[in-house]
This record gives C-alpha cells, sequence and structure tokens, in this order.
C-alpha cells in the first residue's frame, strides 16, 4: 500500500481549427519525443534504484541485549526458555484479542534473552558497555539507564513499524515491470521486441491515421513504442501530400517508417531505441520519474472532442504535412483533461512515480530512525566510561562477579537454573540428577560455590561465626535459632 502522490496539473491549451503551422518543419515532433525516448531508454537499459534501507534492527537488538545482561538472572532464563503451550484438545474458546505491544516485547525479551544465555555472553555484553569492571552499585545505576534507554529504542522501534506501513521499499523488477507496461504494453519485454497487440493493433500499410487518431479508448495505440512511431515515422497516409521529414529530428538511419504489419513494429520501433541508447545503466530517481511523466502530461492538447500529443495541423495525424504527425484520443477533452490519466500507456508511468516517491519516502524514514537508533546504542555501550556515577570504584570488589542477581548474572545463582540445559559449566553450574531434567537440581560446580549468589549454603567464615555464636548461648532456653 502506498500514497498517490499528485502530478503537475494537465496543462490546457484549445487548439480547436487552428493549424499548429501552415507547413510543419522537419523535426516537428522532436520536444514531443524527448521525454518518450527517456521512457524508452529506461525500458532498454539496466535500471538502478537507491535501495540503502538498512535493517534498524542491529542497534536495537544491541540495546536491548545490553538490557537483558543486566536484568535478575531467573527473569533471563525464563525469555532464554520460553514455556511451550500443548494445544488443547478440545475447541478453545474465543480467544482475548491480543496486546500488540505486550506481544512485540515478549519477542524482543525471547531474542535478547537468547544473545545472554550465558555467563560468557553476558560478561562480553557488559565489557562493550564499559561495565566489566563495575562495582554493585554502579551496575545498579546502569541498569536503571540502560531500562530508560531499552524503552526509549522500543518506542522508535514501534513508531518506524507505524510509519513503514504507510510505504513500502519497491524491488527493481516491479519497478522494471512499470516500464515495461508504459513501454511495450506488457509486464515483460518481448524478446522479439514490441508487437501487437500489446504495442498496438494491427499495423497496415494505409492505416496510420487510422491507428493514431480518434482511438476512443486508446486501446489502437497501447505501449510508447506505438505511440512513438505515430510520432515519429517518416511517412504519410495522404498521396496528395508530403510527408513531415524526421519528424523526431532522428538520424536518417535511425529514422523509422511506418510499420505496414505485425514483424514491422518492433523493426521500425528498433531503430529509434538504439537512438534513444540501448543498454545504458540508470539510476532512475523520484525526481526524474515525475519530471518525465509531467513533461508528457503537460505537452497533451485539448480542443472540444479530443486530445492531442504532438504536432497536429487539421483533421488527422497521418504523417502528412498537411495533416499532421500525433496521436490523438477522444479520452480526453479541453473540459475532461484528466482522461489522459488513464490510457494504457500513461496510467503506469504514472504509478511508477508514485511507486518511486514512496519509495524514497520509506528510505529517508528508514534512515532518521536509524541515526536515532544508533545514537541511543552509542549512549548505552559508552555508560560504562562516560557517565561519572558508572566509572569503577577504586577499591571494593568489582566486576561482574560481584554485582547483585538483580543486575548480573556473572556471578550465577544455580538455584535459579531449573532445567538441565541451562544449568551447564558455562553458568559454573552443574546438574546432579541422573534422572531428573528439570526442578532443583542445578548445583555450583566444585570450586566455585558463592553464598552470596544465593546457593543457600555458607562460608566457612560464616559457619564459624555461627558457631561462635551459639557457644555463647548459657541456657537451653537461649540455645535456639539454628543452635543445638
Amino acid at each position: 500500500m502506498h500514497h498517490q502522490y499528485p502530478l503537475a496539473a494537465v496543462q490546457l491549451v484549445a487548439i480547436l481549427a487552428m493549424p499548429a503551422a501552415a507547413t510543419p518543419p522537419d523535426g516537428a515532433n522532436k520536444e514531443y519525443f524527448k521525454p518518450l525516448c527517456t521512457t524508452i531508454r529506461w525500458a532498454e537499459g539496466t535500471v538502478e534504484i537507491s535501495n540503502d534501507a538498512e535493517s534498524i534492527d542491529e542497534d536495537y537488538d544491541a540495546i536491548q541485549e545490553l538490557n537483558m545482561s543486566l536484568a535478575d538472572g531467573q527473569w533471563r532464563e525464563k525469555w532464554a526458555n520460553p514455556p511451550k503451550t500443548t494445544p488443547a484438545k478440545e475447541v478453545p474458546k474465543e480467544p482475548e484479542p491480543a496486546d500488540d505491544v505486550t506481544s512485540e516485547l515478549k519477542k524482543n525479551w525471547v531474542k535478547a534473552a537468547a544473545a545472554a544465555k550465558t555467563t560468557a555472553l553476558v560478561n562480553a555484553n557488559l565489557k562493550k558497555a564499559g561495565l566489566d569492571k563495575a562495582s554493585k552499585q554502579q551496575l545498579r545505576a546502569a541498569q536503571a539507564e540502560i531500562q530508560r534507554l531499552a524503552a526509549a529504542a522500543f518506542a522508535l522501534r514501534q513508531q518506524y513499524t507505524a510509519e513503514s506501513q504507510q510505504n513500502q521499499v519497491y524491488s527493481i523488477g516491479k519497478i522494471k515491470q512499470q516500464i515495461n507496461k508504459a513501454v511495450y504494453g506488457q509486464d515483460t519485454k518481448p524478446a522479439s521486441g514490441p508487437n501487437q497487440p500489446a504495442a498496438m493493433s494491427t499495423p497496415s500499410s494505409n492505416g496510420r491515421a487510422t491507428q493514431c487518431d480518434t482511438a476512443a479508448d486508446g486501446s489502437k495505440i497501447r505501449s510508447i513504442a506505438g505511440l512513438a512511431l505515430c510520432l515519429c515515422a517518416e511517412s504519410d497516409d495522404d498521396t496528395d501530400s508530403t510527408a513531415i521529414g524526421l519528424p523526431c529530428g532522428t538520424p536518417t538511419a535511425q529514422k523509422p517508417d511506418w510499420p505496414n504489419g505485425q514483424g514491422a513494429i518492433a523493426t521500425q520501433y528498433d531503430k529509434l531505441a538504439k537512438y534513444c541508447g540501448k543498454g545504458a545503466k540508470i539510476t532512475l530517481t523520484p525526481t526524474e520519474a515525475l519530471k518525465t511523466t509531467n513533461t508528457i502530461l503537460n505537452n497533451f492538447k485539448f480542443d472540444d472532442s479530443k486530445a492531442y500529443y504532438g504536432t497536429f495541423v487539421a483533421t488527422a495525424c497521418d504523417g502528412s504535412q498537411a495533416k499532421g504527425a500525433c496521436y490523438s484520443t477522444t479520452k480526453a477533452t479541453a473540459a475532461n483533461p484528466e482522461g489522459v490519466k488513464k490510457l494504457p500507456w500513461l496510467e503506469p508511468l504514472i504509478e511508477l512515480a508514485s511507486m518511486l516517491a514512496a519509495h524514497s519516502e520509506k528510505l529517508a524514514t528508514t534512515k532518521q530512525h536509524r541515526r536515532a537508533l544508533a545514537h541511543l546504542k552509542a549512549t548505552a555501550y559508552n555508560l560504562g566510561r562516560t557517565s561519572a556515577n558508572i566509572q569503577p570504584e577504586s577499591s571494593g570488589t568489582s566486576g561482574a562477579s560481584a554485582a547483585p542477581q538483580q543486575t548480573s548474572p556473572a556471578a550465577a545463582d544455580c538455584t535459579t537454573f531449573t532445567t538441565n540445559t541451562t544449568c551447564t559449566a558455562d553458568n559454573n553450574c552443574k546438574w546432579d540428577s541422573t534422572t531428573e531434567t528439570t526442578g532443583n537440581h542445578c548445583k555450583p560446580k566444585a570450586g566455585t560455590e558463592n553464598p552470596a549468589a544465593g546457593t543457600g549454603e555458607t562460608t566457612k567464615e560464616g559457619a564459624a561465626s555461627e558457631g561462635k555464636k551459639c557457644s555463647e548461648k548459657k541456657s537451653e532456653g537461649e540455645c535456639k535459632d539454628g543452635c543445638k
């Protein structure tokens, strides 16, 4: 789905019965042919469009991964191993409407938790942010700031998603398809060149006026290839008059004649294609597409019964100096100039300009949000180096291993891991059951016990203190609270 971008108003020039000139000069259609030649060059060349819509995901994910690395260990494990629901056999009840924001957040948490699943990954994320040697107090302060940045990143991503739905990035294939529709009258370029009936209805040796003049529904000339022959062929139907010489200003060698049958359409068109430039490499911009389309629109002239494109003198577009080399249609008039926008060869060009404008707007939106997210990421990952209250302390225990569980899991609390797949050596933990895969079976590896991590054990110093406390009890009534 994309916007329709307004094109310039069709110029209204009433020509009525007045001739364009007493005798049209050679090259009379040169200016009319220029924008058509541009579209032929697009069709016959290699078209490129700007497509630097880099993903915003990389910076966004990095912020969320750091946020998850500073989170509580149980919170990380929950999203690293989200519960799998088993579909009920009975017919389920009508589900409640989904909360899109919550659903999106959950997806983010699962993805971030996967990137912070082990102690090694967490420590690596903290090191990137300069927080690997931070104290417990510093990590708490960092956690609050990172949470704020993560929330800002999520809001920015939601805004980007909403705006992106209004426009889309088009593939070069879709763009080329529109060009082909306009120039050849079909989605793909014919192997042997433009042909009937896609480009034009059956031409004949004495049918130029029939083909190019008074096409009520535009069905006779269905492509720019056919239109170009109406304007540029040096021949006429009128034996009493002289044809306009080199109507489109092409060299004699690239001057087409009016085709006298099916095979001749491609042969005569190819002369113009060579003149316009075959095989050129083109970077097509919205500005060029819009300018070309508007030039064509504003080249139309109108009277009370028809719209004309090219040099019209009188009566019919037969290629002669007496009548003119042109194209006319009753599909539009001075009272209804908008009718030309529905011609089968012009409508695809208008759509092309709209598509390229939408494409360009999407890229601009992407760049804007990408810059904003890059700034948030830079702030987050420089937090340990730039913020005074996050700087590592000069003394005391530091580093991720000293962090409280709610801010850093580097000192893993093995009791938080309740599955044998998360209770791993990476977390300095060991699963002590050979039969169970879930439950309270995750214990610290030998030599890694850390009472501060919540293993439920006490230090030797703690045990000695406890013994001393009990030895001071003088009576049976005082010997309680863990004493024997």
